[in-house]
This record gives C-alpha cells, sequence and structure tokens, in this order.
C-alpha cells in the first residue's frame, strides 16, 4: 500500500504539501465508490483504546476520539475522559453539545438524559447503555419520555454510532446507540504500580457550587484489581443570561430551575483467570434529587439507579476464538412528589415509576485466512427484558382512586426483546486496500400488560374496560459496508443498513387522563413496529506530520440519508360518534418520513496551537398519512405535536499551548439554528425553537503531569437561550474552576 507520507515529499514547502494532498484527494475521489453504506462499529472493543493523559499534545482527534475511528469504515464516535472531566460540565447534556449530528434532549431541571441521533429520540429508539447494559427508563409527561442517569465523572469515554447492524446494542433500536464505558483500573495505576487515583474538585459561580469525584484502584494481587470511585455534585437556581437576542411573552414564564444533588459511586473488581481469560464484575449507582416548579408550585424528585455487569472474555492462541459473554441488570426507581395545586379540588400525590432491565450477550470472532483473502466472522445473540411499574399514592382517599392520572400515561408492562446476529468481513488477497463487509441481525419482541378504554358512551364518568395485551413480531435486518483505503490515511466508505424498532409498553398500553381529569388517553394495541433504511457515505483523513513536526490531521464527513417507516408519535383524535370528544393516542404515521443531511468533524493539532470544528446539516421531509388505529378513531388536522433537532449546528473549537504546553488558552464558538416543532404550539416550543450563538473561554495550567488547574468562563457573552426540547432557560454566564491530581 501507498503511504500518505510516501505520496507527500516531506522535504515540500508547506503550501506545495497542501497542494499534492488536494490533487491526491481529488485523483481518490473518482474510483468507484458503491453507495451501500455502513455498518458501523465493526468491533467496538477495537475502539476502546487507553487514553493516555498528559499535560502535552496527544493526537487525538475532536472530542479525544483515538486514531482508530477514523480507520473505521462507518461513522462512529467516541468522546475521551478529557473532554467531561477536565471541563466540568455542569449538564451531561453539555458533552455532546459538540458532537456532529447528536442532539441531547435534556432539561437543566432534570438531570436525566435523552439522546437524539440524526433526528431519531425518544421511546428507546437510540440505545443508551452504561458498560453495555441498557438504560430504558421512560416517563410520560410534557417532553421526552426517555430519561437515562450518567455521571460523567465516572467515565472512561463514551463510544457513539449512529446507525445499526449486527451487534448487541443494536437490537431493537432505530438509529444507533451511545455507550459510557465506566473507570478501569488501568486508567488509575501507572506502569510499575500497585495502586493508583485520581482526585477532581470544580466549583463556580451563578449557583455551580461544587462537583468533587475521587477514584482509586488497588492490584490486590497480580491477576487481582478492585477499582472504587464516588462522585458528589451540587448546583442551586442559576440565573439565565440577560442578554435576550429575540422578543418573548414577558408575562409568560418558563419553568424555575430550583437546583438539584446528586451523589453517584462505582466498584470494580478485574479478575485475570489466566493469561487467557478475565471476568469484570461491576456496580454503579446514581442517586440524585432535583426540583422543578413555577412561581406557585415546586414538585420534588428523587432517583435512586443501580446498575451491575458481568463480563467474562476467553481469547486463546487461536484466530478462530474471540469470545465474550456479558450479563447485567439495571433497577431505575424515580419517585415524584407533587404537591396541592392551589385552586384544584384534590390534593398532593406521591408516583413511584420503576424499571427493571435484565438481559445479557454472548459473542465470538473468527478469523480465517485463505488464498482468496482475509475473512473475520462475528456472530453472537442478545436478550433483555424490561419490567415497568407505576404506583401512585393519593394524600387524599377519594383522588383518582383508579390510578390512571399518572399511572395510566406511564403504565405497567412487560417487553421481552431477543437479537441473533452476524457478520462476515473480506479482505481480498490482492486488494487488502478494498474491504466489504455483510451483516444479518435477526429481532424478535414480545410485548404483555393490561390496558383499559374508556367509556366512550359516557366519558365523564370516564369508565374503564379492562383488555389484557399480548403482542410479538420479529423481522430479518440485514446490512452491508464497503471500505476503500487508496492511500494510507485516506479511506472511502459506503453502507447500507436496516432497522427495526417494536412499540414500546408506554406506546401501546396508555391509557388514563390527564391529571385533574382532562382528556382522556387511549391505548393502541394496533400499532406495528417502526423500520428504516439508513444509507451512507463519507471519507476519514488522518495524517501525521503534515505541515510541521509533529503535527496531526483528523477529518471525517459522512452523509446520510435515513427514511423511516410507520413512524410513532402522540396524536389528538376523535371518534366518529363523538367528534367534539378529543383523546390522545400514540399512532403510526403512515407511509414514509425522511431524515438526510451532512455531518463533519475535523481537528488539527500542531502542538503549540490546535483547532477544530464539528457541523451538521439536518433536513427532513415526515409523512402526513395517518394509520387508523383498533378502535377506528380518525384524526384530528394538524394536531401531532413532533419536534425535530435544530437544522444547523456548528462548533468551533480553538486554542494556543504555551511554556512547554503548561498552559493553555483557548475558545470555542458554538451555533445552534432553528428547530422545528409541529402541531400545537406553546410558548416553551416557540423558545426551544429559537437559533443562538454562545462563546465560551477556557484555559488551563499544568504543574507537572498529575496536576493541574482547568478554568472557564462559560456563556461569556451572558446571552438568554434556550436549549432543544427543554422547558428551563440555560444558564447565563458562569465562572468555573477545576482542580485535579493523579497519584
Amino acid at each position: 500500500m501507498i503511504s500518505y507520507k510516501d505520496f507527500v515529499s516531506v522535504r515540500a514547502a508547506p503550501v506545495a504539501r497542501c497542494a499534492s494532498f488536494a490533487s491526491c484527494l481529488a485523483f481518490s475521489t473518482v474510483l468507484p465508490v458503491v453507495s451501500i453504506a455502513a455498518e458501523t462499529s465493526e468491533n467496538e472493543s477495537k475502539l476502546l483504546e487507553r487514553i493516555i493523559v498528559t499535560s502535552g499534545h496527544s493526537g487525538d482527534g475532536w472530542k479525544g476520539a483515538p486514531l482508530s475511528v477514523y480507520e473505521t469504515p462507518g461513522n462512529i464516535g467516541i468522546i475521551g475522559r478529557d473532554n467531561f472531566v477536565r471541563l466540568s460540565s455542569r449538564d451531561t447534556q453539555d458533552i455532546f453539545d459538540d458532537v456532529a449530528g447528536v442532539v441531547a434532549e435534556s432539561r437543566p431541571d432534570n438531570p436525566g438524559l435523552n439522546i437524539s441521533i440524526r433526528g431519531l429520540s425518544d421511546q428507546n429508539r437510540i440505545t443508551m447503555a452504561l458498560d453495555g447494559a441498557r438504560q430504558n427508563f421512560l416517563q410520560n409527561g410534557h417532553g421526552q419520555a426517555a430519561s437515562a442517569y450518567f455521571d460523567p465523572a465516572l467515565m472512561r469515554q463514551i463510544v457513539l454510532d449512529k446507525t445499526t447492524g449486527a451487534n448487541a446494542l443494536s437490537a431493537g433500536s432505530l438509529g444507533g446507540y451511545v455507550n459510557f464505558r465506566t473507570l478501569l483500573s488501568e486508567d488509575l495505576i501507572k506502569d510499575g504500580r500497585t495502586s493508583g487515583g485520581e482526585v477532581n474538585f470544580a466549583t463556580g459561580s451563578n449557583a455551580y457550587r461544587s462537583n468533587g469525584s475521587g477514584a482509586f484502584s488497588w492490584r490486590l494481587a497480580e491477576n487481582i484489581a478492585v477499582t472504587a470511585a464516588i462522585s458528589h455534585k451540587k448546583t442551586g437556581r442559576y440565573e439565565p443570561g440577560k442578554k435576550y437576542p429575540y422578543q418573548f411573552d414577558e408575562g409568560y414564564f418558563l419553568t424555575k430551575f430550583i437546583g438539584s444533588e446528586n451523589t453517584s459511586g462505582l466498584l470494580k473488581t478485574e479478575i485475570d483467570i489466566d493469561n487467557h481469560q478475565k471476568l469484570t464484575l461491576g456496580w454503579v449507582g446514581y442517586n440524585a434529587k432535583f426540583q422543578t416548579g413555577s412561581t406557585q408550585y415546586i414538585n420534588r424528585a428523587k432517583v435512586a439507579n443501580h446498575t451491575f455487569t458481568a463480563n467474562y472474555t476467553y481469547d486463546p492462541d487461536s484466530d478462530l476464538i474471540d469470545f465474550s459473554a456479558n450479563l447485567w441488570t439495571n433497577r431505575m426507581m424515580k419517585h415524584d412528589h407533587r404537591p396541592k395545586r392551589r385552586d384544584a379540588d384534590y390534593g398532593a400525590f406521591d408516583n413511584h415509576y420503576g424499571l427493571n432491565t435484565t438481559g445479557g450477550d454472548i459473542a465470538n470472532r473468527s478469523k480465517v485466512t485463505t488464498g482468496f483473502g482475509d475473512f473475520t466472522f462475528d456472530y453472537g445473540t442478545t436478550a433483555f427484558l424490561d419490567d415497568a411499574r407505576t404506583k401512585q399514592i393519593s394524600s387524599q382517599e377519594d383522588d383518582n382512586p383508579t390510578g390512571s392520572w399518572f399511572g395510566g400515561a406511564t403504565p405497567s408492562g412487560k417487553r421481552g426483546y431477543y437479537s441473533a446476529f452476524s457478520k462476515t468481513e473480506f479482505k481480498p488477497a490482492d486488494y487488502q486496500w478494498l474491504s466489504l463487509t455483510g451483516g444479518l441481525r435477526y429481532d424478535h419482541y414480545d410485548l404483555k400488560g393490561k390496558t383499559y378504554v374508556p367509556d366512550f358512551e359516557d366519558p365523564e364518568v370516564q369508565a374503564m374496560e379492562q383488555t389484557d395485551v399480548h403482542k410479538d413480531g420479529g423481522k430479518l435486518l440485514p446490512s452491508v459496508t464497503l471500505g476503500i483505503t487508496p492511500l494510507e490515511g485516506l479511506q472511502f466508505f459506503a453502507g447500507y443498513d436496516y432497522s427495526y424498532r417494536p412499540p414500546t409498553t408506554m406506546e401501546t398500553l396508555f391509557w388514563g387522563s390527564h391529571v385533574g381529569g382532562g382528556m382522556l388517553n387511549m391505548p393502541n394495541t394496533a400499532l406495528i413496529p417502526e423500520s428504516a433504511r439508513t444509507a451512507q457515505i463519507g471519507f476519514n483523513i488522518h495524517a501525521d506530520d503534515l505541515f510541521l513536526g509533529g503535527d496531526s490531521l483528523r477529518f471525517k464527513y459522512a452523509y446520510f440519508n435515513r427514511q423511516v417507516d410507520d413512524l410513532i408519535a402522540r396524536s389528538f383524535r376523535t371518534t366518529p360518534d363523538m367528534p367534539d370528544m378529543a383523546y390522545v393516542q400514540y399512532v403510526n404515521i403512515g407511509g414514509t418520513s425522511r431524515m438526510f443531511g451532512h455531518e463533519l468533524e475535523m481537528n488539527y493539532d500542531a502542538g503549540s496551537f490546535y483547532a477544530g470544528l464539528s457541523a451538521t446539516a439536518l433536513r427532513y421531509k415526515l409523512a402526513k398519512r395517518f394509520e387508523m388505529s383498533s378502535y377506528g378513531m380518525t384524526d384530528l388536522a394538524q394536531q401531532i405535536p413532533f419536534a425535530m433537532p435544530p437544522k444547523y449546528k456548528l462548533t468551533i473549537d480553538a486554542g494556543i499551548r504555551l511554556f512547554d504546553e503548561k498552559l493553555t488558552l483557548g475558545g470555542k464558538l458554538r451555533h445552534s439554528g432553528k428547530a422545528v416543532h409541529i402541531g400545537p404550539k406553546s410558548q416553551t416550543s416557540k423558545l426551544w425553537t429559537k437559533p443562538f450563538t454562545v462563546a465560551d473561554v477556557y484555559g488551563s495550567i499544568a504543574f507537572d503531569e498529575d496536576r493541574r488547574v482547568d478554568f472557564g468562563i462559560d456563556n461569556l457573552m451572558d446571552r438568554y437561550y434556550v436549549d432543544y426540547m427543554s422547558h428551563v432557560a440555560s444558564p447565563g454566564r458562569t465562572y468555573k474552576i477545576n482542580f485535579s491530581t493523579k497519584f
């Protein structure tokens, strides 16, 4: 293979090198590229390289992505630990502000996270996982239903895949996955030592009170290591920005952010059984309490989230065996206290929402070399069970005795899922620059529960008829990836994949009514699964010693086109017999909805200075035909609320390093374009659809390899803005400082 360094003479002047590279790129683009694209995430374990943090230039890509990201044919991403520990984000959602094609739908008054990838989010369309353990919690309300709770202080890195394919985390996902990977002993123990750790503490202005963590790892024996970590964060009622770039109704107040406090912990044991086998046992706990409210009422919430994992790997001296097995369980509990409303004829409520999810997966990799070329086979299976429970406790016995106000919107029920997958990568013997991967996955689901149908003849009484529900189904899902690497450091990729998402228990069993006995909710046992087809094409570039000695360039671009059939959304509907009585129901949007656009991430690092950017352009075309439900209901025109992320998203990040790279000074400019809300508008949606531009500045001082101070100013210009899908204005100007040490 011709290397990039051989193609471009290192003795050439910088301008000549640039011209040569452009010529090289132009020449390469005329190579035939088959538009059949990416089953990304060829093997996630290949991407989980250890990121060693030093005070100098590390050569990582955008957001700390290792080199392997730019050698993988597909639009995957890795966010390194530096990007969310040193900068001490106020909210977990801030980590994803700079990731192309990704938006975190989260409210500052709720630390729960809901990830949107290429316009798809919520209702488990995007798999969110912690060390491979799914975080599937859903709670209905005014906004997104999905909420996953993660503490960045416990993470080593975050892995993203923007498509689906033949792997465990793609099962049940319509648009990709985000996997949070927690700390390992190798992240804390230096070579030649038997123990190690790190401590971080951050504080700041504007009610950013404290954010501290400590992690320690011991090697109890040559083959046994134990890692423990604890984190605590407390924030108060901050002030939003005071500079208003647009007008809004002064008489309308956004939900007030009152404050939050969360404590997290990690305990992990790694056992090297022998040179070929390893067992890792882990627990991650997350406890939070937070408050939301208005000028009149304050609601209080508590979250307890516990994840237990067991991972076994067996990798003998054989090309045919590279085996892994995982078992995990997630116990998620949320308690909401809703005080009595001043003018309401009902009292306070205490609501308990719970989800137990248990699952596992096994997989193996086999490599075979023949005269025709190299074959790599990956195959396995995965299964999990969601068991949702909701309990409503009224302060007054005669308040909503059926439990329909809260237990109906977030119904109890079970959904099991099973998937088997296999993929084969082929590299021809005489054309090692070419790789072709074909994958096949079969998904099957089984949903059970009880729901209640209103009495249409007497809706005011809200009599409910119990119905037992049992639905199942499955689908075969192919995927294919093509990779072409004509030069070392330059790779083209293309691919096509099918995905499938069955209805959740919430969408199917949805019943009851709005709090206080308002509009009724209607189940829909006739819902059919969503399915999607995603094509993407793009290229990767990585080059070192490009213009200056020791510099590096990392570049990733992709165009995607996703077509979704039978998209599920919540709609306001009526019955033929009672056209004046509207109900709320989840329905299939018949026909094909389309999301398409461009993504780009680039990072150039010369040691003494660096610059990077990420950009997203997203477009969509939603189908407008509505499917009839099993209860013969018709539709109200344009009464289906649906939100789409900003059409444009851009981040520019640049800085300099001085005094042997001990001092770093940088700045970041973030622009979010106009978001789209379809259907009935509200004062809140009129605000979070507005475009905004925010500037941050930051810096760091590294005293040595182990001690450093990071500082910064978020929202430097004190802009008033509201993040996508948020009911709360974002923080105004905030000064922050973070102290960290390793030992």
